[in-house]
């Protein structure tokens, strides 16, 4: 009996299971994938609207935006 049988038995998979994990994994990634393309747009929006702005107000608008980054993700 090799390594590979010893850690993992083939025999006790159970195939319906294993799919099904596979299927919620997919759906996870899914929908993880699709927050990360809203993230994506919402900084492109961001950048839209701030070149509309004179540049003193960008550096403001920039600050603004970082300073509500830290506090989102908690950083000190």
């Amino acid at each position: 009996m090799n390594f590979y049988n010893q850690m993992f038995n083939p025999q006790y998979v159970n195939p319906e299971q294993y799919a099904l994990a596979r299927q919620q994994m997919d759906q996870y990634n899914y929908e993880q994938n699709k927050e990360v393309a809203k993230a994506v747009k919402a900084i492109h929006d961001f950048c839209e609207a701030t070149k509309k702005l004179d540049p003193q107000y960008q550096q403001i608008a920039f600050n603004a935006c970082l300073c509500e980054m830290a506090r989102q993700f908690g950083w000190q």
